[in-house]
């Protein structure tokens, strides 16, 4: 299992910050690198430009503070995990991604794209805040 996690203070209120993180709908229009996302009964889909699929099942959600979900895809399988806390104006954002390559050859390459992948994540949520 390879392990990503990235930190930050946005100055914005966690019901804010909550409100775009959860708007899987909006996705297509802040996120880089995602050109559509489907609402599914468990979770949501996420569509990369060329069409490449990646299922997340939401796992766990506590309102404002926790939202939690597996990731499924042709490359690999894992889980994600977004803790909000308010900090006096502000919110503290905590994003956790673990993941498994499904071809072994490719693990040397997934713990830097999984960097990249998440800072341009935080990057893209403070423009769309």
């Amino acid at each position: 299992m390879i392990k990503s996690t990235v930190t930050a203070l946005l100055p914005h209120p966690a019901c804010r910050v909550w409100d775009v993180l959860t708007g899987v709908e909006g996705y297509p229009r802040w996120r880089g690198g995602v050109s559509r996302a489907e609402l599914t009964p468990d979770g949501f889909i996420e569509y990369a430009p060329g069409g490449f699929a990646t299922r997340f099942t939401v796992t766990q959600r506590k309102e404002g503070a926790l939202w939690g979900f597996g990731i499924e895809n042709a490359r690999l399988t894992g889980s994600w995990l977004g803790e909000l806390r308010a900090v006096g104006d502000g919110t503290h954002v905590t994003f956790t991604e673990v993941v498994r390559p499904k071809n072994p050859l490719l693990i040397p390459l997934v713990k830097p794209y999984l960097r990249r992948q998440q800072r341009r994540f935080m990057e893209d949520l403070k423009a769309a805040l």
